[in-house]
């Protein structure tokens, strides 16, 4: 029997979580861009390691989710949530705050429900003639943020594929 994983993407819009969720549930990309609006539910299953396996429900947050009234909904029960910014858009990483005080909001730290664990992705590295978020802003953002909250984990700056 498989593990239920929760995985949710949030995100400003026009930052790439639909072509991320895209590249990984269908290995491939989708060549025209259509906004989501609202969520966007995806399964995959994965091999964790022998015969264990994970069933990843993936839920794609439409990037003006962030007022809506169901945001709290789709992140409930979450364990895993990664906040994507667009490495073109600097105003991207700097709204990353906002969508940390809504999973904030959710998971209180004095609350005994379990926080998922959260991972900043910078997306869209391949367009180094476009980069607004050296490898420094992104560490320094992030860091800075792991201080106030473990609930912000980060490896190193993105690079492109």
């Amino acid at each position: 029997m498989a593990r239920q994983v929760k995985v949710v993407l949030v995100g400003d819009g026009s930052v790439g979580k639909s072509s991320l969720v895209a590249r990984f549930v269908r290995e491939g990309f989708v060549q025209r861009y259509a906004q989501t609006v609202g969520v966007d539910f995806y399964e995959k299953r994965i091999q964790v390691r022998g015969e264990v396996f994970a069933d990843l429900q993936i839920w794609d947050i439409g990037g003006q989710s962030i007022r809506s009234k169901m945001l709290p909904r789709y992140l409930s029960g979450a364990q895993v949530v990664f906040v994507v910014y667009d490495l073109s858009n600097r105003d991207s990483l700097l709204d990353a705050d906002d969508w940390l005080a809504q999973l904030n909001a959710v998971y209180p730290a004095k609350k005994k429900k379990e926080p998922p664990d959260v991972y900043a992705v910078g997306n869209k590295a391949d367009l180094i003639h476009c980069r607004q978020v050296s490898d420094k802003d992104h560490d320094l953002f992030w860091r800075s943020r792991a201080a106030k909250t473990s609930r912000v984990l980060f490896t190193r700056p993105p690079r492109a594929l």
